[in-house]
């Protein structure tokens, strides 16, 4: 399997291939641990939960949550590469985030909810009221997981304020959320102004009053979040599309296209209260692939698809930024693109970059993930396979 998800620690790093982790010496890359290794019911317990589609480590590098396949929260303490308990999720995960603290887990889902989770399970108490539904979710949860807040539309991507006072989640259908957290019903903001959906959001730490979103539009936006305007953008398409070698897969609806009979639909079963198929999985949508395998492309986000068949569509994956030589950028990389690309911070008090200063760097491979460490190298991961 391809490396999908890189986490950098001080001593120790953790990469993540397909179903398997493991956790290597951060200087001499040597394999302290690997899930590879394990033998009997952990094994196959690894097997079946599938590739790993979402994961995130904690700042103090102690602790892994990943999630499958199998709609299975595991939370690992990486050293030792321990595994310490498996929750059920309500239904699959879009992303998973660590507070500063270590000690919640926040977790997304396709049906447009966000979930706390502690980072130790709770014993279980005998409280069959809070077992289900309730008004303000669209799905029971089994592991009793907290509410935060939820969209209607497939929930893409979510950040914490550097406070940690508000949450700010994209969805499927172009909408930018800015809501209080842990009171997540309190909607602060909107940021509107996306045609397409928005598939990744990011705040530079350098300018914590800025959220920067891209998805399917063509333009990069800058908003002031707590306002809810934009003060720049930023055209990347022109640029990123000659890089993108994974072309749309299998006919089907859109995102954007039928959005709203989708909702519909998710509506009707739960006033039917009954389940939408035999065991209770998720609602399919009829979401088509991106790229030749949807099991090694984009591991950790939904799939965005495209209305025709080899159509080249831009899905940004992953935003991130840095400093160097007292100059600030924003560095981005798209599903199926084999290069990585930066562009000037958009300040607010300059003109948005022309597109002609938008550097990129070509892999030749399609760019599965990449991280900025501490040193401000850029660590990227490929898909070898490709």
């Amino acid at each position: 399997f391809p490396h999908s998800h890189l986490f950098l620690g001080t001593s120790r790093t953790v990469v993540i291939s397909g179903p398997h982790i493991q956790v290597l010496e951060a200087k001499t890359g040597k394999i302290l641990h690997s899930t590879a290794n394990f033998d009997g019911e952990l094994k196959d317990g690894i097997l079946n939960s599938g590739h790993v589609r979402c994961a995130a480590a904690d700042i103090a590098d102690v602790h892994l949550a990943t999630s499958g396949d199998d709609k299975v929260l595991k939370v690992w303490k990486i050293d030792g590469l321990e595994l310490l308990s498996s929750r059920e999720l309500p239904k699959k995960p879009t992303g998973i985030r660590f507070l500063h603290d270590g000690q919640t887990i926040l977790v997304s889902d396709k049906f447009g909810d966000i979930f706390s989770y502690p980072l130790h399970p709770i014993p279980n108490v005998s409280q069959p009221e809070q077992s289900g539904c309730n008004s303000l979710t669209s799905h029971e949860n089994p592991s009793g997981g907290t509410l935060i807040l939820g969209h209607t539309s497939v929930l893409t991507s979510f950040i914490l304020s550097s406070d940690e006072r508000y949450v700010i989640s994209a969805d499927r259908d172009e909408h930018v959320r800015v809501s209080w957290y842990p009171q997540g019903w309190n909607v602060e903001m909107f940021c509107l102004g996306h045609e397409k959906y928005v598939s990744a959001v990011h705040i530079p730490c350098f300018s914590p009053d800025t959220l920067i979103s891209g998805g399917g539009d063509p333009t990069f936006k800058a908003w002031n979040w707590m306002t809810g305007k934009i003060h720049a953008e930023v055209e990347v398409w022109s640029i990123v599309q000659r890089f993108i070698k994974v072309e749309g897969g299998r006919k089907g609806r859109g995102w954007g296209e039928g959005a709203e009979q989708g909702r519909q639909r998710k509506r009707r079963g739960k006033a039917k209260d009954t389940e939408i198929d035999g065991d209770g999985g998720d609602v399919e949508e009829d979401i088509v692939d991106v790229g030749p395998s949807k099991n090694d492309i984009t591991p950790d986000e939904p799939q965005l698809n495209t209305t025709k068949p080899g159509q080249i569509v831009q899905v940004v994956h992953k935003i991130d930024s840095f400093e160097s030589n007292a100059s600030k950028y924003i560095l981005f990389s798209a599903v199926g693109a084999t290069a990585i690309f930066m562009f000037p911070f958009p300040s607010m008090a300059i003109t948005p970059p022309p597109t002609s200063i938008i550097r990129h760097f070509d892999f030749g491979r399609p760019v599965l993930d990449f991280v900025i460490g501490n040193d401000s190298l850029v660590w990227v991961l490929l898909d070898g396979q490709w």
